[in-house]
């Protein structure tokens, strides 16, 4: 009867022929020879618990995928819809820590005497901005002006919230508040989820974000444009 050793070499074989990888380029990815994946494979070499994760991450199978002797096709479905399950539930719990994480980094954020009077408002939301106008975060009061929650509009570019028309001038301006590192109160229209025109004044400021430089914003309505 094979060994345990054995029966994960012939699945770890069987996983690396299904990804159409060489024993050699496996080896490559896991820092081993070919003839180290080779051994592994003939059973002649045993894994860490650590190792087989890893392999199954390269792999792109669950772990449990190597601890099946030729499973049927239902059991390697079932397997996959398990990890999908798994990896779906981990990247929720890393978007969340990663909202969290954010929101706490707003409230420490060093910023000057007038902009800090500004976020003692509260009631206005704040955005988090890349310098090449990609929003990163937005605090839930977005949702009550444009429509859109944060997640929403994560990754979306200043362009697609921005009037057209308006695009150029608050580019122009953004620039400035980039290169001077000063606060500075912008006039514009954005647009909310049914594409009509919201009147607003965004404060922006340069701020430091985990060691890199990110635009912040305090977003005002008006109700009707100065």
């Amino acid at each position: 009867m094979p060994s345990t050793n054995q029966l994960i070499g012939a699945q770890i074989k069987r996983a690396r022929q299904l990804a159409n990888l060489t024993q050699d380029q496996l080896g490559e990815k896991i820092f081993k020879t070919g003839a180290a994946v080779g051994y592994i494979e003939r059973g002649q070499r045993g894994l860490v618990v650590e190792d087989i994760v890893e392999i199954a991450r390269i792999l792109n199978v669950p772990v449990e995928f190597f601890f099946y002797h030729q499973p049927s096709s239902n059991q390697l479905l079932q397997l996959t819809l398990n990890q999908l399950q798994t990896n779906l539930a981990g990247l929720k719990a890393d978007l969340d820590l990663q909202a969290n994480n954010i929101e706490q980094l707003i409230e420490s954020l060093p910023v000057d005497e007038d902009f800090g009077l500004l976020i003692q408002a509260g009631s206005d939301p704040i955005v988090l901005l890349s310098l090449d106008l990609t929003l990163l975060y937005a605090t839930p009061g977005i949702k009550g002006l444009l429509g859109y929650s944060s997640s929403e509009l994560g990754g979306t570019h200043l362009k697609s919230m921005v009037v057209p028309e308006e695009l150029a001038s608050i580019k122009s301006k953004l620039r400035q508040v980039i290169n001077n590192r000063r606060t500075r109160t912008i006039e514009t229209f954005l647009l909310n989820v049914r594409s009509q025109v919201v009147p607003v004044e965004i404060t922006f400021q340069v701020v430091s974000l985990e060691s890199r430089s990110v635009i912040q914003g305090i977003v005002h309505r008006l109700s009707r444009r100065r």
